[in-house]
């Protein structure tokens, strides 16, 4: 007999019949992993041990298969994923409310938490009423419209962006982020004033409004982006510098993760939702819904996650991370 046994109320280690003093590891009894020290079983232990090659997380003297996350094993915390030492794993992991770098396993540092805002544009209704073109501008336009419509699909432009918003919300939590999102359901009425200045006072340090597009020409494709010019008569002169950067960035990165013809990046100061915001800001047009390629392309779940990945791979580049 190989195994554990009890004796009064402590469980000993037998090995080939006898009590074995000197091992101290891990061992199976009916189907769960138990930890042993010195023969005995520590139901205090908490930490790391290995078994073999593998560096396994016990929990109260049992083995947690359930558990990911920091653990500090002599002055170092490593990543364990599902219960077992991830060697293997580099990016950012949130534990106990904070962000920490981990690099092959191994917490190097902690890392500040960047804010993002998501709109996802337009909503169920268009809101006719009339806003201020920005701060102090005489011109009016309807505080807020509800997009286009795909031309094959009929999907319509406020599902398919506020789908994409939340796979993004996702993704980018996954990678370390803060999210405050402007709308999670298609009932919004918010404005486009509106929702900058809520991203204005939310604490997000850029704003990602995201949008799909539609053209007369049903040929035309590919995804292109919007951010102030220079000359913005609205917005501080470090926060069109600042969004022009971030629009740029943004739109490269998300046509090389979604393969999507660049179309470049057209600066206007006659959108509202960027002119009203004190931070920086970009409009990510994905496609046409009105190329019928594109149209069937963005409806599908799976293409979906691709642009979310793609926007939070633009927001990645910006940070530097």
């Amino acid at each position: 007999y190989t195994g554990l046994t009890k004796y009064y109320d402590t469980w000993y280690y037998v090995e080939q019949g006898r009590l074995n003093w000197g091992y101290t590891g891990l061992t199976n009894y009916y189907g769960t992993w138990y930890y042993v020290e010195q023969g005995r079983l520590n139901w205090g232990y908490t930490g790391l041990t290995k078994y073999y090659d593998t560096w396994y997380y016990v929990e109260q003297g049992r083995l947690n298969w359930g558990y990911t996350g920091l653990t500090n094993y002599y002055g170092t915390w490593y990543y364990v994923a599902q219960g077992i030492l991830n060697w293997n794993y580099s990016g950012i992991v949130q534990w106990n409310n904070e962000n920490w770098r981990v690099t092959n396993g191994v917490a190097t540092e902690k890392v500040a938490s960047h804010i993002v805002c998501i709109d996802a544009g337009h909503q169920a209704y268009g809101m006719s009423q009339k806003e201020p073109n920005g701060p102090g501008s005489s011109v009016m336009k309807a505080m807020l419209t509800t997009g286009s419509a795909g031309i094959v699909t009929r999907q319509p432009e406020y599902e398919l962006n506020l789908a994409v918003a939340l796979k993004l919300k996702a993704e980018l939590l996954n990678r370390g982020y803060q999210v405050v999102m402007i709308r999670e359901d298609n009932n919004c009425p918010v404005s486009n004033a509106q929702r900058a200045v809520y991203a204005n006072n939310s604490g997000a340090e850029i704003f990602v409004r995201i949008h799909a597009n539609g053209s007369a020409n049903t040929s035309v494709r590919g995804a292109m982006a919007y951010g102030p010019s220079s000359a913005n008569p609205y917005m501080a002169s470090n926060v069109t510098a600042a969004s022009q950067s971030l629009t740029n960035t943004l739109l490269n990165k998300f046509c090389a993760t979604t393969g999507l013809l660049n179309k470049g990046v057209l600066l206007d100061d006659t959108m509202t939702g960027i002119n009203w915001c004190t931070i920086p800001v970009t409009i990510i047009e994905m496609g046409f819904l009105s190329n019928p390629d594109e149209d069937r392309l963005m409806a599908t779940d799976s293409f979906r996650t691709v642009m979310a990945r793609g926007i939070a791979d633009g927001i990645d580049a910006y940070f530097g991370q």
